[in-house]
């Protein structure tokens, strides 16, 4: 994010949106050089682009979503309740990953 510009500004949207943009995805490119090598580079190229627009559409969206939803959320995290949702989030993350992690450690076994 550029130095001065809030990141939940117009401003900052756009940011987010280039940075999306800038490097293509790993898998992207697999998908690229897969198809290509399967003599279907038109294909491979029309999956990349189906996921480019998914990608700019979920960035947008979820840029407009914290944009509009910023003055709910301050309204709503005056109360005592609401602040322990940024930590039920946190703990909600850390089980999953800890869930993931053991099944792919057992299924390693």
């Amino acid at each position: 994010m550029p130095a001065g510009v809030a990141p939940l500004s117009r401003r900052g949207l756009v940011a987010l949106g280039a940075a999306g943009g800038l490097f293509p995805s790993p898998s992207a490119v697999v998908v690229v050089v897969s198809a290509y090598s399967a003599g279907r580079a038109t294909l491979g190229l029309a999956l990349v682009g189906a996921f480019s627009l998914g990608l700019a559409t979920t960035l947008t969206a979820v840029g407009l979503a914290l944009v509009r939803g910023r003055a709910v959320l301050e309204r709503h995290l005056a109360r005592p309740v609401a602040r322990l949702v940024p930590l039920a989030g946190a703990v909600a993350l850390v089980v999953a990953g800890l869930v993931i992690a053991e099944r792919g450690w057992s299924a390693l076994g």
